[in-house]
């Protein structure tokens, strides 16, 4: 249902929940832009098919000459054919149309990363990295100003090239931590060491890795009165309630390592839980462990 105001000319569509409305001038022109805008697009679409039909027959040239080179030159179409052909080759539309899309993916890219620098620039650790992100963020900034203007092609790549690789630097580094080392190298120590590699891990269902780890982390919580500077022996500390497993695999060892402890485990029960899914979705259409 449509309420038409012929004093200001103007309309809402009321059905649709609509609040402002438009006057009919202004509606007309932006049908105008529109039409002007298909416009364009249906030439631009006319100009890149005919430049595409020229070199699907400059091509049909080409091969005859090349299969019958001594027979072209002997009857001199030679030349004139092989003109036709390199003219068919000149494609303007298609060029600029194509110099378009390399502009909107550079640009694209461009803006992807300056999102992943500033959002590095709140999160990554130490300090001294987020200033690193921050800096190249605003580098991004005044790059994606710089590829509005005309600038050689090859410059715009070199740095798009340049920014990605600090990116990965950065992202490399925010991981690079030695909280994150030590839980991969405890993972590893576990597989090597303990035994406990992927094949035992996939016998130990029902979340037993991730009620392991809970133990160590309160372990953690309920003896970390080292932090008062009282002594602890660590190692004393009683075997959970809830531990899963018999006693001689309960190793406290020190408020620190029981964490590390505990965030290997939580990994390889997520390792463990990514099998089963893969296994599952693959047997009967896949879990819930995604979402």
């Amino acid at each position: 249902m449509k309420k038409i105001n012929t004093e200001t000319a103007t309309y809402s569509v009321i059905e649709k929940g609509g609040k402002d409305g438009l006057t009919l001038n202004q509606l007309a022109e932006r049908n105008a832009e529109y039409v002007a805008e298909i416009s364009r697009l249906e030439a631009k679409c006319i100009a890149i098919v005919a430049e595409n039909t020229a070199l699907k027959s400059a091509k049909e040239i080409i091969r005859y000459l090349n299969a019958n080179r001594e027979e072209a030159s002997f009857c001199g179409i030679d030349d004139c054919h092989i003109d036709d052909a390199a003219e068919a080759m000149i494609t303007p539309a298609t060029d600029a149309f194509l110099a378009e899309l390399r502009t909107q993916a550079r640009n694209e890219l461009i803006d992807e990363l300056g999102s992943r620098f500033t959002e590095l620039s709140k999160t990554v650790e130490p300090p001294e990295l987020r200033s690193g992100a921050a800096g190249a963020a605003a580098f991004v900034s005044a790059f994606r100003k710089g590829t509005e203007l005309e600038i050689e092609s090859s410059v715009n790549d070199a740095a798009i090239i340049e920014l990605k690789q600090q990116y990965s630097r950065l992202q490399e580094a925010r991981y690079d931590t030695p909280a994150v080392k030590d839980v991969i190298a405890e993972r590893q120590r576990q597989q090597s060491v303990e035994g406990w590699t992927p094949e035992h891990d996939d016998e130990h269902g029902d979340g037993e890795l991730a009620l392991a780890a809970s133990c160590y982390a309160e372990n953690f919580a309920l003896f970390s009165t080292w932090q008062d500077g009282e002594s602890v022996d660590w190692s004393d500390a009683p075997q959970p309630a809830n531990w899963p497993w018999s006693l001689e695999w309960w190793k406290p060892s020190s408020p620190r390592r029981d964490l590390v402890k505990a965030g290997a485990l939580i990994l390889a029960e997520i390792e463990r839980g990514d099998r089963a899914f893969a296994t599952d979705a693959k047997e009967r259409g896949g879990v819930l462990w995604l979402k």
